[in-house]
């Protein structure tokens, strides 16, 4: 498993990069997953950062709507680089178990309460995912109806 070690640098918002390391899915190394090389490594590391350094965001504050819109955008870049849908679900459910492990690793569960909020927690994400995997696939359909007008 490889690290992108990101580090709080500005004041802006955006730029903001968390001073631990963000584990990126080791999907490069395998070689069914030839198709997600047509990717720059600098996007895939972007997107993990994103899930990563945001998530109580995405599972607390993002709507239903902004989840739709950001995942079908990704599913249509992914289906016009080529990429197969199975190969994204793949790297999507990669990095939900790399969180899953992380979050393992660094989570201390002393009393009954803190386990209720973990269980809370690892539903969110499956939830979070789950709808992910969803509006990628509606992102492919997007492409898929797009080259069948343009081929009538």
């Amino acid at each position: 498993m490889s690290y992108a070690r990101h580090e709080t640098r500005t004041s802006d918002r955006s730029q903001r990069r968390p001073a631990f390391p963000i584990p990126i899915p080791p999907f490069r190394k395998r070689s069914t997953w030839a198709a997600l090389r047509r990717v720059p490594r600098p996007e895939l590391e972007a997107r993990t950062f994103e899930i990563f350094s945001h998530l109580a965001e995405w599972l607390l504050y993002k709507t239903e709507v902004d989840l739709e819109r950001t995942y079908n955008e990704i599913g249509v870049r992914r289906a016009r680089q080529r990429v197969g849908l199975s190969d994204v679900v793949y790297a999507i459910t990669a990095t939900k178990e790399q969180l899953w492990f992380f979050l393992q690793d660094e989570g201390v569960v002393t009393k009954p309460v803190e386990l209720f909020a973990e269980m809370e927690l690892f539903r969110l994400l499956d939830q979070f995912f789950d709808k992910a995997i969803y509006y990628v696939t509606v992102g492919y359909e997007i492409v898929r109806v797009e080259q069948v007008t343009a081929a009538v």
